[in-house]
């Protein structure tokens, strides 16, 4: 999965979304001097994303190139009721 020109994350600004990445920084600013973007930081090419079938909730959401510092995230589902 890759976020586009356009990702309109519900937290935007590269604070706490999904798909951390260029677009996520951008999608908040006019002008895209005004986004901040960590010196030396490279985003992810793509992020290896899974999500529970019967739940729909995301378990797995890995970087794949890029910065290796880059945000990851995964999740088990203990219970579905």
């Amino acid at each position: 999965m890759r976020a586009l020109p356009g990702y309109d994350p519900r937290c935007g600004g590269n604070c706490c979304e999904l798909i951390w990445s260029e677009a996520g920084r951008l999608c908040e600013v006019d002008d895209p001097a005004d986004a901040y973007h960590p010196p030396g930081y490279d985003y992810p090419d793509h992020y290896d994303v899974a999500l529970d079938v019967q739940t729909g909730i995301v378990v797995r959401c890995l970087p794949v190139g890029g910065d290796p510092r880059s945000p990851w995230l995964e999740n088990t589902i203990l219970d579905v009721g």
